[in-house]
């Protein structure tokens, strides 16, 4: 098994650079090891590397980070160009990116236990890897618990991860700011997703993104409480449906059923079938969504194009179960397509097996009272919580 602390690296800066534009004010490395809900290991020493960061933005302008490694077999460059967005967008500044293991000649299953590493902070895309002196990082174990989809069983093959691997600027930039982190129990994803959102829809300082979780598991919205005939996932979205209506008449819940699994439900829309990158890049700009693909739900927090490929971030309890772990980072994950279905941050070259694909869109907005108003005479006014990059 992977062994080693996690190691801090402050104030990485490009010697071009000032110090007051942009940093890595902390950098670590980890080797997933996934489990079932049951607390069973499904793939330990898997090929999934993340690499956690912190950062101090620019005010005003983009950087890209890129980072080479080397476990023995010769140098890989693991992450591409992966923006540090200036600070003007907003955002989270503790984050997290996968990378694929495979690519540093370790094959899945063997622990990788330290490797050398070389970081760049960079004003703009590089088109190829970056070269000089490595650092060696200690690596450590790191759980991952996907669980608590109701449209597949949980994850038996985590495959090798898309990682960030891009060239070009960024387009299409859309944010959501200050998304609170859940900490969930096991098979829970679904009342932490629906809870982030809840909460940064219509923040209440009486009833924080935890309490609101609490409030959806006493409903019994999530996984352990489902039941064919008296529970079902419809139910436990029209349940939410009703408690947000509750903190706002003027609520409104949509979901896009990309795998055809939902019958109607009332007091929530289904929107027709669409591209689902479309609907996203739609929806983002108003509303705030969980995104289901399959054994496991994830709230979305930003998204973006680079160099042809789309990235979303999100929040997620990486660690269910623990009350002292997991969600306390954004993390960002690829969404690609393989025989016209799209899949979320599994590498569509690896082989794909079931519980990958984007199954269910869910997404809620609270209209501003003007907004209503508007729409009620047929025009449409669309809430600022967002920037756009061209």
């Amino acid at each position: 098994m992977a062994g080693g602390c996690l190691v801090s690296l402050i104030c990485l800066l490009l010697t071009a650079l000032p110090a007051w534009a942009v940093s890595i004010d902390y950098q670590a490395f980890g080797q997933l090891d996934w489990y079932d809900p049951s607390g069973s290991v499904v793939a330990g020493d898997s090929s999934w590397g993340r690499m956690d960061y912190n950062v101090t933005c620019d005010p005003n302008a983009d950087y890209f980070i890129n980072v080479v490694a080397n476990a023995g077999s010769g140098p890989a460059w693991i992450v591409q160009n992966l923006p540090v967005f200036a600070s003007s967008y907003g955002g989270f500044s503790e984050l997290s990116v996968f990378f694929d293991i495979v690519d540093l000649g370790i094959p899945a299953g063997t622990s990788l236990d330290s490797m050398g590493v070389l970081t760049t902070l960079d004003s703009s895309p590089l088109s190829s890897a970056p070269t000089g002196s490595l650092t060696s990082f200690g690596v450590s174990n790191l759980v991952q618990q996907a669980g608590g989809g109701l449209l597949d069983l949980p994850v038996s093959d985590p495959g090798q991860p898309a990682g960030h691997k891009a060239g070009g600027i960024p387009t299409d930039v859309i944010k959501h700011d200050n998304v609170p982190g859940v900490q969930e129990e096991d098979s829970m994803c679904l009342a932490g997703a629906l809870a982030r959102s809840i909460v940064w829809l219509k923040p209440d300082p009486n009833k924080p993104a935890q309490s609101v979780y609490d409030d959806l598991k006493n409903l019994k919205v999530g996984a352990p409480y489902y039941d064919p005939n008296t529970n079902t996932y419809a139910d436990m979205i029209r349940k939410k449906a009703d408690y947000l209506k509750g903190r706002d008449p003027n609520a409104v819940t949509k979901i896009l059923d990309v795998g055809n699994s939902m019958p109607p439900i009332p007091g929530v829309t289904e929107v027709p079938p669409q591209d689902v990158v479309d609907f996203l890049k739609q929806e983002m700009k108003t509303e705030d969504i969980e995104l289901d693909y399959g054994p496991h739900i994830i709230t979305v927090t930003d998204m973006y194009k680079q160099g042809g490929k789309v990235f979303i971030s999100y929040r997620d309890d990486e660690d269910q179960g623990d009350p002292n772990k997991g969600d306390s980072r954004e993390k960002e994950g690829q969404l690609t397509m393989k025989n016209g279905k799209y899949y979320f941050n599994r590498d569509p070259n690896a082989p794909v097996g079931s519980g990958w694909d984007v199954r269910l869109i869910i997404s809620e907005s609270i209209p501003e009272p003007a907004t209503v108003s508007l729409l009620a005479l047929g025009g449409l006014c669309l809430i600022r919580r967002w920037r756009k990059q061209a």
